[in-house]
């Protein structure tokens, strides 16, 4: 999903994940994966793995499709490799999202426990 030639308007979710009472997470991991279980591979573009904002803010340029989107604590992965090796495992149960070409969708979300 990273990359350069993604045109002048890409596909985009974005939005904010909080904890359950409404406050903003800090640095939470963002990942997004393709809901079609036939492309749900390691090495799939529609796998991605983005830090949000200190104020838990996010924004993830996406292929047009639809997507599954989980968020994380900060402290769940090390490094952006370890977040995304872990895609695949984490995503299934996230939040559905269908996103259009040049759409930008907001999606909330709240942190699981």
């Amino acid at each position: 999903m990273a990359g350069p030639n993604r045109g002048q308007h890409p596909a985009r979710i974005a939005g904010v994940v909080t904890i359950p009472g409404g406050q903003p997470v800090r640095a939470p991991w963002i990942l997004v994966s393709s809901a079609d279980r036939k492309l749900r591979q390691q090495w799939a573009t529609t796998n991605d793995a983005r830090q949000g904002n200190t104020d838990g803010r996010y924004s993830v340029p996406v292929l047009p499709g639809a997507y599954l989107v989980r968020a994380v604590p900060q402290n769940a992965f090390d490094s952006f490799q370890s977040a995304r090796r872990q895609i695949l495992r984490l995503t299934p149960g996230g939040e559905n999202v269908d996103v259009q070409e040049r759409q930008s969708r907001t999606v909330n979300l709240t942190l699981r426990p």
